[in-house]
């Protein structure tokens, strides 16, 4: 393409495509990544926690309400429902590759925690890790 005085132009139509497309891509994945935590949950204060620095890209992440309630990513499931999500997971990616962080609600019963530690267990999950806030505010 040639501008009117005859030097070289460049076209930029390609490159703002471009720009756009990774608009999308970054609006569609924060909007992934805040259906991950459940506004719902309470988390309990640890003081002490170690603090994560980045997560794994297979980490599920386990929400549970204070009446045992379970959601993964927005979806709510019943306790057969995520045995069958993670026996799936634990066959496609093998289960020592899979971590697992429980959200649980600081109202929540420890038997409903159980439950999950003890299908993640089942399926030879073994990277369980608990979500809670390091500092009280």
């Amino acid at each position: 393409m040639r501008s009117k005085l005859g030097e070289p132009a460049i076209n930029m139509t390609p490159m703002i495509d471009v720009v756009f497309q990774m608009i999308i891509f970054f609006v569609c994945t924060a909007e992934l990544d805040k259906q991950t935590f459940d506004k719902n949950v309470i988390l309990e204060w640890a003081k002490h926690g170690q603090e994560v620095e980045e997560a794994h890209p297979l980490t599920v992440t386990v929400n549970i309400r204070d009446n045992g309630d379970i959601t993964i990513g927005g979806t709510g499931l019943s306790l057969a429902g995520y045995r069958q999500f993670m026996r799936t997971m634990a066959g496609r990616y093998g289960g020592q590759n899979i971590p697992v962080v429980i959200r649980g609600d600081k109202g929540a019963r420890h038997s409903h925690i159980k439950a999950i530690m003890d299908v993640c267990k089942g399926v030879g999950i073994w990277k369980v890790s608990f979500a809670a806030i390091k500092e009280q505010g």
